[in-house]
């Protein structure tokens, strides 16, 4: 499956590192910029994720998209 290694941020394309940076942020007013930060495919927020056990870092969506390539199909809608 294909998983999201950039998204879009106040319409420029971040990478996941950068998004990770800004999430971890101490700077409060660089943190917020996270709450913008959009899909390249089907521009649904997204949130960053850092590298661990199931893979390399990438964006996730915050509801599963099903018609995004890029949305995680085992993860369930938050409404769901």
């Amino acid at each position: 499956m294909p998983r999201s290694t950039s998204c879009l941020l106040l319409s420029r394309v971040i990478s996941v590192a950068e998004a990770l940076d800004i999430r971890d942020s101490k700077d409060k007013a660089v943190r917020q910029q996270k709450l913008h930060m959009i899909c390249i495919e089907c521009f649904k927020p997204v949130r960053p994720h850092k590298a661990g056990a199931t893979g390399a870092a990438h964006f996730e969506h915050f509801q599963r998209n099903p018609h995004c390539p890029l949305s995680d199909v085992k993860r369930k809608n938050a409404s769901a």
